[in-house]
C-alpha cells in the first residue's frame, strides 16, 4: 500500500493557512452577552471566591461593580440581588512558548436573583483574559471586562455608571386625564384654545419681561446736544432770577493808603560835651577816633 507524498511547498501552504487561522481568532472580539428584555434594579451586589487565593480579586470587583451597577431613578425595573461567584483565576501560558507567562484568565458565574419571589432570573458563566507579565495589570483589566460584560448583562450599558446605594431621582410619569376629554376621546376645540401652548400664545422658548416700577431714567436723543436755538421753556419751567452785579469798591491811591516812614532828621543841639571838655569824634573814612591826637 502506497502513501501519497507531500511536497514541500504543499506543506508550506498548510503550515500558513494554520498560522492565519489561528491569528484571525485571536484577533477576533468576545461574543458580548445578550441585554434581558426588561431593566433590572440591583439593589446589593456580593463577590464571592472559591479559593482562598481570589479573594483579593473578588474584593476589588465587587467594589468596581458597586460603584457602577445602581440607577439613578427610582422605581425603575425589577429589583433585585447580584451574587457573583469567581469560579477560576489562572495564569495562561503563551501557545507557541510554554513555560513563558501570557497573562490571566478568570471566569465567574454569574446570578440575578429576584427580591419579591426569591428566583434566579438569571444565570450566566462569564470568562475574561488579559495578557502582560504584570499580574496586578492583568488583575485590573480583567476586573474592567468582567464589569463592563456585566453591564451588558443587565441592560446597563446604555447608561452612566452610577453607585448601587446613590441617592435616588423620583420620576415623573405623566398621567391620563378622563376629565378633558370629549365623549369621543379627543381635547374640545375650547380646551385646545385655553392651552397657551396649544394656541401659540406661549412657547417654551418665549421669555415673558415685566416691566420694572423704578425704570433708569433714560436720556432724551431726539434733540442734538449742541443746537443753534435753545430749546423753548416749558410751562412748568422756574422763571429766571436775575442775578446783581457784585459791588466794587473804590481802591485808595498808594499815597493815601501807604504810610511812608519819616526819615530821621539830625538834631540842630550840639552833642554834649565829654568829661575831659573834648568834643565827641566823629568816626568817617580818613578818621577811626583811634588815634587821640587826631581828635
Amino acid at each position: 500500500m502506497s502513501f501519497p507524498v507531500l511536497h514541500p511547498s504543499r506543506f508550506l501552504q498548510l503550515f500558513a493557512v494554520m498560522i492565519l487561522t489561528l491569528t484571525l481568532a485571536a484577533c477576533a472580539g468576545r461574543p458580548k452577552p445578550l441585554e434581558p428584555q426588561y431593566p433590572v434594579d440591583v439593589t446589593s451586589v456580593r463577590v464571592t471566591a472559591i479559593s482562598s487565593a481570589d479573594v483579593g480579586f473578588a474584593a476589588q470587583l465587587q467594589d468596581r461593580l458597586e460603584q457602577t451597577l445602581g440607577r439613578a431613578a427610582r422605581d425603575v425595573g425589577r429589583a433585585s440581588t447580584l451574587r457573583v461567584i469567581v469560579s477560576d483565576r489562572s495564569t495562561s501560558a503563551d501557545p507557541f512558548l510554554a513555560f513563558v507567562r501570557a497573562g490571566r484568565e478568570a471566569e465567574v458565574e454569574v446570578l440575578l436573583n429576584d427580591n419579591e419571589s426569591g428566583l434566579d432570573v438569571r444565570t450566566r458563566v462569564l470568562r475574561a483574559s488579559a495578557s502582560g507579565q504584570n499580574n496586578s495589570l492583568a488583575d485590573s483589566i480583567l476586573v474592567a471586562r468582567l464589569v463592563s460584560d456585566i453591564r451588558n448583562l443587565l441592560g446597563l450599558s446604555g447608561y452612566p455608571p452610577y453607585p448601587v446605594s446613590g441617592a435616588k431621582r423620583d420620576l415623573v410619569r405623566p398621567e391620563f386625564r378622563d376629565d378633558l376629554l370629549s365623549p369621543d376621546g379627543s381635547f374640545s376645540e375650547d380646551e385646545l384654545r385655553s392651552d397657551p401652548l396649544l394656541n401659540g400664545s406661549v412657547t417654551p422658548t418665549s421669555i415673558v419681561l415685566e416691566p420694572e416700577e423704578n425704570a433708569t431714567p433714560a436720556f432724551d436723543i431726539s434733540n442734538p446736544l449742541l443746537s443753534v436755538t435753545p430749546p423753548a421753556p416749558g410751562d412748568d419751567a422756574a422763571a429766571p432770577v436775575p442775578v446783581a452785579p457784585p459791588a466794587i469798591e473804590p481802591v485808595g491811591t498808594p499815597e493815601a493808603d501807604v504810610e511812608v516812614p519819616a526819615e530821621p532828621v539830625a538834631s540842630a543841639s550840639p552833642a554834649p560835651a565829654t568829661i575831659n571838655g573834648d568834643e565827641p569824634c566823629i568816626i568817617t573814612m580818613d578818621n577811626d577816633c583811634s588815634d587821640p591826637d587826631r581828635r
